[in-house]
């Protein structure tokens, strides 16, 4: 058998593996281009079903509903320190008040008279409080014709959580105010340089204790203002406070040695008072001992000396003193006021008189002496 022939088998196989290749690239071009029309018509597909789901409103109201969170809400809300004192309350205290008035959810309701056919409105609410609102709209109409609805505005409003009575309270005036841990200053007194009501005859010629008013807000949520003393420690005032503490500031043993010194002064007033020419100048004696030398008093004492030798008194005697105030006007230095009555024998029998007067008394190291004695 020639050569020829001999290679003639192997010509056929070539041929036949050829038209396998071509097959199998068609097949994969028929596949490729059935798969990229598959894809292409369910991108189509849902292409159409997203733009039909936008054209339903209630797709984008729960669209904005799930993405409302407590954290933006305050945000929002935020603003509302616009009308409060920010000296008195921090951005993270109000934000925590904030919080506390939604916790208990937030619901939504549609507000009708303010919806058309492109736009719908809706109230936010949070335990029966409307706290805000926020509107979807619908769009110009998209290459399917349908018209997406989507979030348009929305609007948060808290001023119902500002307290806007302000707080005062009235102290003395060495006590300090607080509102919600701030110490108030003097920018939040109103009023200062109070008198009590019980002393008011006595400011006019003597430096005695007042009373100043402090007054904050508007407050976010309801605050209460406190007082504390010079010392620190808490303090009440309220209708119930006797405010004749802060004025009558003597101590138990600085009262005490009053009323002694004042009975003592009193009884020998009233002999010198009462000394006739031959009594005059030792009743005199008795009586500068409890005053204060070279003061204005003693000098008067000294030029009654010459007028009491007329005197037709033929006994006086104390019958009571009466203590109406007592005062620590400055450290050593006191105010009293008595009335004393006294029984005078006389021509006529005896006769009952009384005298008030303001006695100045100061503190010195030989004891308590008179300064100054005012009859009214």
């Amino acid at each position: 058998m020639s050569k020829y022939y001999q290679n003639q088998p192997v010509k056929k196989q070539k041929v036949k593996k050829a038209r396998w290749w071509l097959f199998w690239l068609l097949m994969f071009l028929y596949v490729a281009a059935f798969l990229g029309a598959t894809v292409y018509g369910l991108k189509y597909l849902w292409s159409y079903l997203d733009a039909y789901e936008a054209s339903r409103s209630k797709v984008a109201l729960n669209d904005y509903m799930d993405h409302l969170t407590d954290a933006h809400i305050c945000d929002m809300g935020i603003a509302v320190m616009d009308q409060i004192d920010t000296n008195l309350q921090s951005e993270e205290e109000c934000r925590e008040i904030i919080l506390e008035s939604i916790s208990g959810g937030v619901t939504y309701a549609k507000k009708s008279s303010e919806c058309t056919d492109t736009r719908q409105v809706y109230v936010l609410r949070s335990g029966g409080q409307v706290i805000g609102q926020f509107a979807i709209e619908s769009g110009a109409a998209d290459e399917y014709g349908f018209t997406p609805w989507s979030f348009a505005e929305e609007s948060f409003d808290f001023s119902f959580l500002v307290w806007n009575d302000t707080v005062s309270m009235t102290v003395p005036s060495d006590y300090s105010v607080s509102v919600n841990g701030h110490v108030l200053g003097e920018e939040y007194i109103i009023e200062d340089n109070i008198h009590y009501e019980e002393v008011e005859a006595y400011y006019e010629d003597y430096d005695l204790p007042v009373k100043v008013t402090y007054q904050a807000g508007p407050f976010l949520g309801q605050l209460e203002m406190t007082a504390s003393d010079p010392e620190g420690n808490p303090a009440v005032f309220d209708e119930n406070t006797d405010w004749s503490q802060f004025y009558l500031n003597c101590s138990e043993e600085e009262t005490k040695a009053l009323d002694e010194f004042t009975a003592e002064f009193v009884e020998r007033y009233v002999a010198f008072t009462g000394s006739n020419k031959n009594t005059r100048y030792g009743t005199y004696d008795q009586l500068i001992e409890l005053v204060v030398a070279d003061s204005d008093l003693a000098s008067r004492l000294h030029a009654a000396i010459e007028g009491l030798q007329f005197g037709q008194s033929k006994g006086d005697e104390v019958v009571s003193i009466t203590t109406h105030l007592q005062l620590r006007i400055e450290e050593g230095k006191y105010l009293c006021d008595v009335t004393y009555e006294v029984d005078t024998t006389g021509k006529e029998g005896v006769v009952r008189t009384s005298t008030s007067a303001k006695l100045t008394i100061v503190k010195t190291d030989s004891g308590l002496l008179l300064e100054s004695m005012n009859i009214y």
